[in-house]
């Protein structure tokens, strides 16, 4: 008997957004054997699309777990693709429209020599033929010369794993580092061909370039309004081959003149006008008898003189029966109206049914704001409107001038303006003292009992009173200071304890001067050091323990020979400390104190080996 093993179809759903963004179904079919497989309860394992999780039950493996997959908000100009071997899908730029010009300026640098462009490629057909990296790059950036429509998009998918670093860098990431299109051999030109549209080596259509001067360095025409593949007719149209050597800002600068032009020829309306009318070239607009005035016109030649209407200095009547109209020299009648005189200054114009009206008296009672003309009439023949006499003032920043500037007496214009200087004359108001426009007055301070004086000048002019500036305080004395710093700031001297004017006799001294380039903080710091020294070497009571003594300044303290001590100005320090005996007789002590066995035992008279018996 044959067994047959049958095959068991196992739908399996993985969810992928579909055109519109949405999340659609896709059944997987998976093919499997019935068999038993061996497995144990906990085991899981990838089913053949790599997108599910199967999961083992009783020894076979039944339940599946499917990835589910979230559609990607792709950012403008990309769109979402399904990538083969990829469970869900990716965001990869939007491809441009097949491209049919070339691209300017291009030369095969990064594949060639860099000395051939699309000219060469057009030249040399074969260049474009093949799937070398070569041939692909000129397709793309040549795609007239080489007579080929490649659609330009990037490769889905494609990472720099082969050329990368320790990272992993897709085709959006040239994008963000356009040098790494450019300035990186090999690793660049693998970019450029798998990413050109990141890398922005596509040559674009030339109705998706915007405004004149990006059209004509693309290499296109840019006529009727917008970017073309070649000129339209009828049409004007400007192209950087029109013009040999210059820029595209030039051949644009040109184009926006000759718009302006026809706009100004266009708003002319009449023949003579027009051909008065001077262009930015210097040269007249013309006219022509089906368009009327323009820049040129293809239809047919401008006239050569403009049609005669009427004779120079006709003139005929119109509908106003205030104006007519003359015949000029173009031989266009223009409206001239009849020329009214003006009322003499001391008559007012009147409207009536006259052109011109009529003239007649101002009216001295109205309240309009009258003009020059009035004032002055009614002023000298009604005498109404008359200004008042000016009044005369000094100029001087003084009451008296103010006050009569302001057309106050002196004491209104001190009730208005108490704090005015010249208002100022008193100890009430001038708590420092005041000037009364001769001598100065001292006012007592609050904090002293003493009556203020006052100079006792003689003035042949009495100014005007003003108040005194407060006296400054005079700076603190080198004993008012206290503490180092404010001391050495003060320009004192820090010494014996205290802030001096000057250093004291036998007595450290610290200035600031002493120590050229340091801080007051320095100095002061240096001072505290060097008392902590004299307290640590004043408290060694031998020389051994003296030498012993290390200072801040890491060498030891000094012995002199009855005791220690930083340094001394009256004698010497010892070389080395005598060994002395360790009894305790008057000998080995006053060895050990520096002293002689006369000096000791006169302190000490009781130390055995003195003398004294006991």
């Amino acid at each position: 008997m044959v067994r047959v093993s049958s095959w068991l179809l196992i739908s399996q759903a993985c969810a992928f957004p579909d055109e519109s963004g949405l999340l659609q179904t896709k059944q997987v079919r998976v093919a499997g054997l019935t068999s038993p497989v061996s497995c144990e309860d906990d085991d899981e394992r990838k089913d053949a699309s790599g997108c599910c999780t199967e999961f083992c039950q009783d020894g076979e493996f039944r339940h599946k777990l499917c990835q589910d997959c979230n559609p990607p908000e792709c950012a403008e100009g990309f769109q979402i693709v399904d990538v083969e071997g990829v469970c869900c899908p990716d965001c990869t730029p939007i491809p441009p429209p097949c491209a049919d010009t070339d691209k300017v300026g291009w030369t095969d640098s990064l594949f060639g020599n860099g000395r051939d462009s699309c000219r060469g490629m057009e030249l040399n057909p074969s260049w474009c033929l093949g799937n070398g990296d070569y041939a692909k790059f000129a397709r793309l950036s040549c795609p007239a010369s080489c007579n080929v429509c490649e659609t330009c998009q990037d490769v889905v998918g494609w990472t720099d794993h082969l050329f990368g670093g320790e990272t992993v860098s897709t085709c959006q990431d040239m994008v963000d580092n356009p040098t790494w299109c450019t300035d990186y051999g090999a690793y660049s030109r693998h970019a450029s061909l798998n990413c050109p549209v990141s890398c922005n080596v596509c040559q674009p259509a030339c109705h998706s370039l915007n405004g004149c001067e990006a059209c004509v360095a693309g290499g296109c025409a840019f006529s009727g309004g917008g970017c073309q593949d070649d000129c339209i007719a009828d049409g004007s149209c400007w192209r950087l081959e029109h013009h040999v050597g210059a820029s595209a800002e030039d051949v644009c600068a040109l184009k926006d003149a000759a718009e302006r032009d026809e706009r100004l020829c266009a708003a002319v309306q009449t023949c003579g006008d027009c051909t008065r009318t001077v262009k930015s070239d210097n040269n007249p607009c013309q006219w022509f008898e089906d368009v009327g005035c323009a820049v040129s016109h293809w239809a047919g030649p401008a006239v050569e003189s403009c049609p005669v209407t009427c004779q120079e200095g006709e003139v005929r009547a119109t509908d106003d029966v205030c104006c007519d109209e003359v015949c000029q020299d173009n031989g266009a009648f223009l409206q001239r109206c009849i020329g009214c005189a003006p009322c003499p200054s001391h008559l007012v114009h009147v409207e009536d049914d006259t052109c011109c009206g009529s003239c007649s008296e101002p009216n001295c009672l109205t309240r309009e704001v009258w003009s020059e003309a009035k004032k002055e009439w009614c002023c000298a023949n009604k005498n109404l409107g008359c200004e008042p006499e000016p009044r005369v003032c000094c100029r001087a920043l003084t009451v008296q001038c103010l006050s009569c500037d302001a057309g106050q007496t002196e004491e209104e214009f001190c009730s208005e303006n108490p704090d005015f200087a010249g208002c100022l004359k008193n100890c009430d108001t001038c708590p420092q003292g005041y000037n009364d426009g001769c001598n100065d007055c001292r006012c007592p301070s609050r904090s002293n009992s003493a009556v203020g004086f006052c100079t006792r000048k003689a003035c042949l002019t009495q100014g005007e009173p003003y108040c005194l500036d407060p006296e400054p305080p005079s700076p603190p004395t080198c004993s008012e200071l206290n503490g180092c710093e404010a001391c050495l700031a003060g320009g004192c001297a820090f010494s014996g304890g205290g802030c001096r004017d000057d250093c004291v006799a036998d007595a450290s001294c610290w200035r600031l001067e002493h120590h050229v380039g340091a801080s007051v903080e320095d100095v002061c710091a240096l001072k505290d050091a060097a008392e902590a020294d004299q307290r640590l070497c004043g408290a060694q009571r031998s020389c051994g323990d003296c030498t012993g003594a290390v200072k801040s300044d890491n060498n030891p303290c000094q012995w002199f020979g009855r005791h220690c001590a930083v340094s001394s100005w009256s004698s010497r320090a010892v070389d080395s400390c005598p060994v002395c005996c360790k009894a305790l007789t008057a000998q080995c002590m006053s060895c050990a104190a520096g002293q002689t066995k006369r000096e000791f035992c006169a302190e000490k008279p009781d130390t055995r080996g003195c003398g004294r018996r006991t």
